[in-house]
């Protein structure tokens, strides 16, 4: 029984951190989609990786599939991923100029 206990401890735990660090990214990919820098630039910024951005980004992206939000919650930070898109959109045309020059 005690065994058990600890068990359930342990994962309630694992969880409150996974949503604490789950937070931080959705706060930092807020900022990222405010202030518009290249995410060379904004991961130097944030002593982040360029690796952990993107695995973040993709993942909340996933979280934040129209299947699983309820669009009349207002979320801000699940707003950022329309101005987010717009500017890998942004970034990618820029790109393809600048190869084309």
């Amino acid at each position: 029984m005690l065994l058990v206990q600890c068990d359930q401890e342990q994962t309630m735990k694992a969880a409150a951190k996974r949503e604490e660090v789950e937070l931080a990214w959705r706060q930092r990919l807020a900022r990222f989609a405010e202030r518009g820098l290249t995410v060379r630039a904004f991961c130097r910024e944030e002593s982040v990786s360029e690796f952990r951005f993107y695995h973040w980004r993709r993942r909340l992206q996933g979280l934040a599939s129209p299947c699983g939000v309820d669009a009349s919650a207002g979320d801000s930070a699940l707003s950022i991923w329309g101005p987010l898109r717009q500017l890998t959109r942004t970034s990618t045309r820029a790109r393809r100029l600048d190869r084309r020059i």
